[in-house]
């Protein structure tokens, strides 16, 4: 069965301090940065960091926690982001030559954002246990700050660099029980970037939407592994902001200490948002049950 063995991980050492940024002449009030978005600093990639470099980091990493893993173990990759080296090739590509993998490696891009870590995973092991491959790496990496207005307090207090590598494999410390997706299309544009603008974002429909269909996808993946709340031992959820995460736990009832919210000094970093969370309970032996949960763009 292939699972989840380790995370390799990537976090920019630059940093935005959000209680010194200024929108519209106006200073950010401290107490809003502190208790509703959380993020007292958001990371930012250096500006000759590309994707498939900051995913090479995050591989390196990886390679460092799993031990006695090495490139020439790894049959296929697959990369996470809105956001890569260019429009085309797919940077998965560009990334297989930088880590100098088995040019017999499947490469592939998948293009979603904070629902895309529970997508990837899905769908390279259903990959890989299809082709009987043994190793495989899930990489996510979605620098926005390529695509941020730094004058738009919605987005800009927000959104943080970070990359990483999660490695699947038969060694897995965590295999997956059943998924569930849900797709709201109507309100695409609710998190938007068009051709040559910066990116959108309507935090009010947002936040609204998260609480009311990320609960109750919730409650709909708790049923279909037959579950309740109770036999969970850890709720990981999109780094959103801590307000959103917050309330998100108060509306399912969950205590705060199973829900952890860990982002305060790098931000909302998209598809990476879960493993970044997640890479700090692998080692954990309490642990043996974990709802994860998506949602977003």
């Amino acid at each position: 069965m292939i699972g989840i063995e380790n995370i390799g991980v990537y976090i920019p050492e630059n940093r935005q301090d959000s209680f010194s940024k200024v929108y519209d002449g106006k200073q950010v009030d401290a107490d809003f940065v502190k208790n509703k978005v959380g993020f007292i600093s958001t990371a930012r990639k250096n500006p000759d960091e590309e994707t498939s470099d900051m995913c090479v980091k995050a591989f390196q990493n990886l390679k460092t926690s799993a031990g006695n893993f090495s490139e020439k173990d790894v049959e296929c990759i697959l990369l996470c982001s809105h956001n890569g080296d260019f429009q085309m090739p797919h940077t998965s590509a560009i990334l297989q030559d930088k880590l100098s993998l088995n040019e017999n490696c499947a490469a592939f891009d998948v293009r979603l954002a904070c629902s895309g870590y529970v997508y990837s995973v899905n769908i390279l092991q259903s990959f890989m246990e299809q082709n009987g491959f043994s190793n495989g790496v899930v990489f996510t990496c979605d620098p926005c700050s390529k695509i941020l207005n730094p004058e738009d307090k919605n987005a800009d207090l927000l959104l943080g660099d970070a990359a990483t590598a999660t490695l699947l494999s038969t060694r897995g410390k965590f295999s997956l029980g059943k998924t569930t997706f849900a797709t709201r299309g109507k309100g695409f544009n609710a998190i938007i970037k068009r051709p040559n603008v910066y990116l959108s974002i309507d935090n009010r429909r947002v936040f609204n939407f998260v609480l009311r269909e990320g609960a109750a996808a919730i409650q709909r993946c708790l049923e279909e592994n037959q579950l309740a709340a109770e036999n969970v031992d850890l709720f990981v959820f999109h780094q959103a902001s801590k307000f959103v995460v917050e309330e998100l736990a108060k509306k399912l009832e969950l205590p705060l200490a199973k829900v952890p919210f860990k982002a305060q000094e790098y931000g909302n970093t998209i598809s990476s948002s879960l493993p970044l969370v997640l890479q700090h309970y692998l080692n954990d032996t309490r642990i043996k049950n974990i709802l994860m949960c998506g949602f977003g763009a």
